[in-house]
This record gives structure tokens, C-alpha cells and sequence, in this order.
């Protein structure tokens, strides 16, 4: 058949660029004809080559043909073999000619054609099959026995080199399309460890919550079967219904850690209680110099524990006192307690030298004059001055009054013996509480109260609730003494002791005065009260008590007691019987009282009074210290002495000049600027009046020496009330069943509830920081 001659015309795959025909070296063709096209192309884009010759010029632009080595294959796996569909030549093979067939590239997959060589190829051992066994006619060399070729690719699709090299470029391309094993495994891994975290995000929570309310983590038995498994299990049961995680990890226990284990516990909770003593302390050193305030206390374990609380003051001038723990002491003794507090101080990265104030009760091992903790502490640091708590003075005020006079001594013995008897006993309460249920109105307690010598306001509310109850009280007597039991006696006396002029006359002045005392105890809880305001607040009460003591507040309290007794058939007032000297033995004076009421009016109510009076007078001038005297003059007037303003600087190293020029231009700033407020300045201090016009107005950096002094006389406690208050968390937390609490986690969750408005938990911080305390826990979060 005669050769046909055709124009040059090229069609590419799209993967290939055709030479430009000025560029072109190609002569002209003397072969067949060529289609060039890839295996992985639709019919629909197939394109016919028409090249004479040209095996060379189609191979050249396509870098996939096997002609080009193994090595080529690995960039194209996506492409898949190269199969040419072209009139393949054919070759003499005995007395037949033979050539490559275009069905075999269906047949066998792998297939792949050279058109330079006119050779058949392996595209899969090519690419991947490069270990000892692999056929290198169908990798390297060829094959083109066409007469053996089925028989020779049967043999070479079966075997083991060339299975495993057609997985491996499965898994190729199959991790082309999902990612590699490798990317898959990773983010297997991401997922696992979010969901990892966002458990114990969960947990954590939840233990947070159960901290910051003061309730029990752990039950009794947190068995699987036990009907009560604790508030924290039970909690976290509840948030299952609303939580894949939790159910999914804690109730179907797809985990095998659950995190609940005690252990676990503590470690969280010690993580969020070191995170917000963290946050105070940063605080501290923000505000460079702070003040101490310890109380102690017993817990149900028989332990004696140390509360510790930081007074400082913030960049806005605000008074803060933040808890930092209870702390277990074996000795309370002097030395050991100012061991344990410098200690403390010194764990918490807090510098003892930036001590100004310490506030501690009266006890001769707080504030001995030799080997107190104040005196040990003072030794170290002179600016740390001790401050006696103003609330503790008030209470020994009151104390001593009502022990020193033999009427009011009794009067409140018969008050407690009156609650013992009536309150002990459920049958004697139930005909109490009988009868004070079938009253109309009711303005005060509806129980008796019970006395004690550190519970401030304890004797107020004993003596408001036999007053507003006393008709009921002596019902509940008579019923209980005409009853027939066996306590019947004891109700009879005390029905007679409670229906006396003595009793009655006690509990109605005694209720004015300890009203008034009262208020001043409240004030004196509060942490934003200053050395001034406590002063201006007792001589405000002092005043008060001097005004009662008058003949118009006795005359009435007398006659209104007076009416009480005749209307109701009680005994009346009597001046007791004096045992009189034989005019002999130089005696023979009788009472100078003329009548009850002179007695009473001068032998109780102006005794009690004046012992009142004295005691306050006496014990609150034992913090009237010469430095907080200056501070107050200096911070307050508009023209302090020089007095005051050398023992300021000299005491805190301030240069006297630059302070008076700061304070000169400071009042006159005051000075101009207050007449613009409206009359609600009033009623504050001077001193309270000037720090709010300093911080609004903004001046700490301007006028930093006042600003100074106002931080250090903020900083000076006035009051333990927060390390008292700090005991009512201690006895919620430490219960009759919770006292195999170690110290530690006792600690720690006071301080999760305690500062749980002041400071918040970063519970993705709390996760990292639980994880990293075990290289195993990092796998997992």
C-alpha cells in the first residue's frame, strides 16, 4: 500500500505545550500515524495526533513516558500510566508480524507504552517497585515480545512485587484525595485531644461551682451502684442529659479516666485557689506596700487554724482585703506565729520590708509588749505598725460593763439561763414556739438567743428577743411549771426571776445602750473604715452614751418599768438591804437613798455608764499613735502643722519641701474646685471628701508624695472583721463529717469560696496547667 503523505499537525494532551512552527526543527515525517493522548482523559477530550515519524517529537513533550525511568513516574501518580493510542508498529517475528494492541491498555490497568522504544511498560513497578524482586523488563528495560505479551502480563499482574507496588499506588492516590495517613492521624488526634479538653473543662467547672458554694465534693460511697454518689458525680450525672461530652466519657465510660478521683480533686482545686492567690498577690506588688490581719480559730478537727488576710490598696484607691488561706498551727505561741506569717509572706513572693500595718486581736500572744507576734514583727520592719482590732476593743468594752455591775451581771445570767432552759429541750421549745405562733405581729426574732463573749452583737439580739417575746415567754413558763414534769421547779424560778423590777429594768436600758454600742460594733466591720473614722465613730458613741446619762433618760426608763411591774401584778423596785455597822464599832450610817428610784438611777443605770464610757475612752486611745495622728492631719487639713508634716516625712523618708508644696497646691485645688458640690459632701470626713477630689481629678502622678501617703494610710487595718468572717466559711466547709479534710484542700477551697466575687477562674489556664503536671496527661490535652 502506498505510504499517504500528510501535513505536519500536532495535537497535545492539555498537559502539553506544541512547539511553535518558527520555532520548530522538526523534518518532515516518514512514519505513522500518532494519537498522543493520557489514559485519564474522557473521550470527549481526546485528541488525534497525526505525526510521521514523530515518536521522538510526541515523547518530548510529554514527561510522563516511560521512556524517561522509574524515577519520573513518582510526579505524575495522579495521571496514571501513559497509554498513547497511535497505529502501532509492527516488527517481523517469524513468518508473522506482531505488534502492540490498544485493547490490552483495558485488559491491564498498569499498562503503559513507549513510543520511541516501542516497548510496554509497568506504570505501578515504575513508580513504587524499586525492591529486589521487581521485574525490570516491565521497570527499566522493557517489554516487546509481543507473541508472549498475555502470557507475560498475566504472570507479571500475580506477582508479589507487582501487587505491592499496585497497593502502594492505591494508597497513593487514595491519600491524595483524603490526605496522607500521617495528616489523618493528626487530626484524629486534634479531635481526640479537644474533646479531651472540653471534658475536663466540665469537670472542672462543676468542681468550681461545687468550691464557690461550699458544698461537699466527695460522698460517702461513689460507687456505681450507691444511690448518692456526691454533689460532684451527681452534678456531673445531671449535666449528661445536656452534654454529649459527659456522657459520652463519665456515664457510658467510653474513657477509662474520668477525672472525679480525689486525687484529681485536689489537684484542681489546689491549680484554681493558687490561680487566685496568684491574682492577689500580683496585686499586692502592684500596690507596693500592703498590711497583714490574722485571727485564729479551732476547727472541728481540734486543729488550730491561722486566718491570713491582705489589706492593700489598688491604682483606683480602693481598700481591698483578700484571703490567702488558713494555715495550721501546733503552738500559738508568739514566736510561732510570727514564724508562720513571715513564712507565708515569704512563699507568696511577698517582701516583709513592704509591711505597714498589722491588725490582730488583744491576746497577750499577738500583741505582748516582749515576745508578741506584733513586737517580733516590729523588730524586723519599724513601719509595720500594730494596730489593736477596733471591733475586739468595743467587745471587751461591753463585756467589761456587764461583768462589773452585780444587777446587769445577774440580769444577763438569768437571760442565758432563760434560753438554756427553753431552747435545749424540744418539748419545753415546742410550748414556746405553740404559743409565739398564735401572735398577730411579730417585729423581731422569734427564738430566744444565746450569749457569748466573741459574738459582737450577740447580747442586742438576746435581750430584742425576750422583749418583743416576753408575754409568750412567761405563758410558756406558767404552762410548763403548772405541768407536772420534772422541770417544773426551774420554770417556776425563772418565771419569778423574769417577772422582777430588776430583770425588766436591766434588759430596758440595757437594750438603748447596747442599740447604740451596736452600731458602732457594724461600722467597725466594715473594711473601708479608716484610723479617723474609727475615732470620729467612737467619740460620736461616746457622746451618745454621756447624753443618756441624764435624770430625764432614767426617770423614764424607771417609770415606764415601774407601770409595766403594777399592771401586770409584778414585783416592783426595792433598794436592797445594806448591812448596817453598830454605831459602836463607828457605824450605824444607813442608805442614803431616799427612794428606789435614786438607787437605780445611780447604782445601775449611771454605774453601768460611766463604766461604758471610761472603758471606751481608755482602750481606743491604746491605737491613738502619734504617726496616725500626722497622717490624718496631713491628708485632712487644709493647713497641716509643721508638726505633723515633719513626722510624716521623716517617718517615710518623703523630702519636706516638695510635700509642702504638694500640699499647698493640692488644697488650693480642693479649695476651688469642692464649691461646685452639691450639699451631699456633707455628710463625709474632710479626709473622705479630699480623696475622692484627688482620685477624680486624677493627681497620683501629678502629687505622688500625697498620693503615697494616701496608700499608706488606707493600707493601715483598723479591723480583723474579715479574718472572723473568714471563720464562717471554715465552719461551712469543715463539718462534722468533713473532718478528715487535710489542711491543704480545706485552704484551698475557702479560697475558691471566699474570693469567688473578687477574682475569676481561667478555667482553659486551669486545663493546661492540670495537664502539664504529668508528661502522660500531655498525649491527651
Amino acid at each position: 500500500m502506498a505510504k499517504r503523505q500528510l501535513s505536519l499537525e500536532f495535537f497535545y494532551s492539555k498537559k502539553s505545550k506544541p512547539p511553535t512552527p518558527e520555532t520548530s526543527t522538526e523534518t518532515e515525517p516518514d512514519s505513522s500515524v500518532v494519537q498522543n493522548v493520557s489514559s485519564n482523559e474522557s473521550d470527549d477530550t481526546i485528541s488525534n495526533a497525526l505525526v510521521s515519524a514523530g515518536a521522538a517529537t510526541v515523547e518530548s513533550v510529554d514527561k510522563r513516558v516511560p521512556c524517561l525511568g522509574p524515577d519520573a513516574a513518582l510526579e505524575y501518580v495522579e495521571e496514571g500510566p501513559y497509554q498513547p493510542v497511535i497505529d502501532f508498529p509492527a516488527s517481523a517475528c517469524g513468518i508473522k508480524t506482531r505488534k502492540f494492541r490498544q485493547v490490552w491498555y483495558n485488559e491491564y490497568k498498569w499498562l503503559e507504552y513507549s513510543v520511541r522504544d516501542d516497548r510496554a511498560f509497568c506504570f505501578c513497578c515504575r513508580a513504587f517497585g524499586n525492591g529486589p524482586n521487581s521485574d525490570l523488563a516491565f521497570r527499566v528495560t522493557g517489554f516487546k515480545t509481543w507473541k508472549k505479551a498475555n502470557e507475560r502480563f498475566r504472570e507479571h499482574s500475580k506477582c508479589e512485587a507487582h501487587l505491592e507496588a499496585v497497593a502502594k499506588w492505591k494508597g497513593r492516590l487514595q491519600s491524595c484525595k483524603t490526605g496522607s495517613v500521617a495528616s489523618q492521624l493528626d487530626s484524629q488526634k486534634k479531635k481526640r485531644v479537644a474533646d479531651n479538653r472540653a471534658y475536663l473543662e466540665t469537670v472542672i467547672e462543676s468542681t468550681l461551682f461545687c468550691a464557690r458554694q461550699g458544698i461537699p465534693l466527695r460522698g460517702h460511697e461513689e460507687g456505681m451502684d450507691s444511690t448518692n454518689q456526691g454533689n460532684l458525680r451527681e452534678l456531673m450525672k445531671l449535666r449528661s442529659t445536656d452534654n454529649e461530652l459527659i456522657q459520652r466519657f463519665m456515664v457510658n465510660r467510653e474513657k477509662y479516666c474520668t477525672y472525679l478521683h480525689s486525687s484529681c480533686q485536689n489537684e484542681i482545686i489546689e491549680i484554681m485557689a493558687s490561680q487566685v492567690t496568684d491574682s492577689i498577690v500580683n496585686e499586692v506588688k502592684k500596690a507596693e506596700v500592703f498590711s497583714i490581719i490574722a485571727d485564729e480559730t479551732m476547727d472541728l478537727s481540734r486543729h488550730e487554724q491561722v486566718a491570713l488576710i491582705v489589706r492593700y490598696v489598688n491604682q483606683s484607691f480602693e481598700i481591698q482585703e483578700r484571703f490567702i488561706g488558713f494555715y495550721r498551727t501546733l503552738q500559738t505561741d508568739g514566736a510561732s506565729l510570727a514564724t508562720l506569717i513571715k513564712s507565708t509572706l515569704s512563699a507568696l513572693g511577698l517582701d516583709i520590708s513592704a509591711l505597714r500595718g498589722q491588725c490582730y486581736d488583744g491576746a497577750a500572744n499577738m500583741r505582748g509588749p516582749y515576745k508578741g507576734v506584733a513586737t517580733r514583727i516590729l523588730s524586723e520592719n519599724p513601719l509595720a505598725y500594730y494596730v489593736h482590732c477596733y471591733a475586739h476593743i468595743l467587745n471587751l468594752c461591753v463585756v467589761d460593763m456587764v461583768s462589773c455591775i452585780p444587777v446587769v451581771r445577774n440580769a444577763f445570767g438569768i437571760l442565758q439561763a432563760l434560753r438554756n432552759f427553753i431552747e435545749v429541750s424540744s418539748k419545753r421549745h415546742a410550748v414556746f414556739e405553740k404559743i409565739t405562733s398564735q401572735k398577730t405581729y411579730s417585729a423581731g426574732p422569734a427564738t430566744l438567743k444565746s450569749l457569748s463573749d466573741t459574738r459582737w452583737n450577740c447580747r442586742v439580739e438576746a435581750i430584742r428577743a425576750v422583749l418583743e417575746n416576753f408575754d409568750e415567754m412567761v405563758q410558756a413558763l406558767n404552762e410548763i411549771a403548772h405541768g407536772g414534769s420534772k422541770a417544773g421547779t426551774e420554770a417556776y424560778a425563772l418565771l419569778r426571776n423574769v417577772q422582777d423590777f430588776n430583770f425588766l429594768y436591766c434588759m430596758f436600758f440595757m437594750r438603748r445602750v447596747l442599740m447604740q454600742t451596736n452600731h458602732l460594733s457594724k461600722f467597725l466591720q466594715s473594711k473601708d473604715f479608716t484610723y479617723q473614722t474609727a475615732m470620729a465613730m467612737a467619740k460620736s458613741t461616746v457622746s451618745v452614751l454621756k447624753e443618756m446619762r441624764s435624770d430625764d433618760f432614767a426617770s423614764q426608763t424607771f417609770n415606764h418599768v415601774n407601770e409595766l411591774c403594777q399592771k401586770n401584778g409584778y414585783s416592783g423596785p426595792c433598794v436592797p438591804r445594806k448591812p448596817v455597822i453598830p454605831t459602836k464599832l463607828g457605824g450605824g450610817v444607813k442608805s442614803s437613798f431616799e427612794k428606789p428610784e435614786d438607787y437605780y438611777r445611780t447604782e445601775i443605770l449611771y454605774s453601768t455608764l460611766d463604766t461604758l464610757i471610761e472603758e471606751v475612752e481608755d482602750r481606743f486611745s491604746e491605737n491613738d499613735l502619734f504617726i496616725f495622728k500626722s497622717l490624718a492631719d496631713v491628708l485632712s487639713s487644709e493647713s497641716p502643722s509643721d508638726e505633723s508634716v515633719g513626722a510624716v516625712s521623716t517617718t517615710y523618708s518623703i523630702d519636706q519641701e516638695d510635700l509642702n508644696s504638694e500640699i499647698n497646691l493640692f488644697s488650693r485645688m480642693f479649695k476651688d474646685g469642692i464649691a461646685d458640690k452639691s450639699n451631699e459632701e456633707e455628710e463625709r470626713t474632710q479626709l473622705e471628701k479630699r480623696l475622692r477630689f484627688f482620685r477624680e481629678m486624677a493627681l497620683r502622678d501629678t502629687l505622688p508624695n500625697l498620693s503615697k501617703l494616701y496608700v499608706l494610710y488606707l493600707t493601715i487595718p483598723v479591723t480583723t472583721a474579715s479574718a472572723e468572717r473568714s471563720f464562717s466559711s471554715l465552719r461551712q466547709l469543715k463539718t462534722y463529717l468533713r473532718t478528715t479534710m487535710t489542711d491543704a484542700r480545706v485552704s484551698n477551697l475557702a479560697i475558691l469560696q471566699i474570693e469567688k466575687g473578687g477574682h475569676a477562674v481561667n478555667i482553659l489556664d486551669v486545663v493546661t496547667r492540670f495537664a502539664s503536671r504529668k508528661d502522660r496527661r500531655l498525649q491527651f490535652f
